[in-house]
């Protein structure tokens, strides 16, 4: 989750990449980034940073802001195929964080 205003964002997204590149071959992932703004402005800054994850706009935003306990952005979640929360880390992502995200992909059951 992010927004295309938020500093701590662009500094993610490469890391986001980074996560999907390493996680390929390992497991069935698929990362998706939600964005909190209008269509228009996600749409340039995606093709701006050079995005190749899909990005997906929020259509009910107030929804998904409170149904997801969201209060910053950037927010890396992992969901498991259900659906259930895994694990949450908010804010830019460390390299210990990264190596968390990593970790809780590769071994995941579901």
């Amino acid at each position: 989750m992010f927004t295309t205003r938020c500093p701590f964002c662009k500094e993610t997204l490469p890391i986001w990449e980074k996560i999907t590149n390493q996680a390929k071959g390992a497991r069935d992932v698929a990362l998706i980034g939600i964005c909190l703004d209008e269509e228009a402005p996600t749409k340039a800054y995606v093709e701006e940073q050079k995005v190749t994850f899909p990005v997906f706009v929020a259509a009910e935003k107030e929804s998904l802001v409170q149904a997801n306990n969201l209060h910053s952005v950037p927010q890396t979640i992992i969901r498991a195929r259900n659906g259930r929360v895994e694990k949450v880390w908010k804010g830019r992502l460390s390299q210990e964080k990264y190596d968390e995200v990593v970790k809780t992909i590769l071994n995941s059951k579901e």
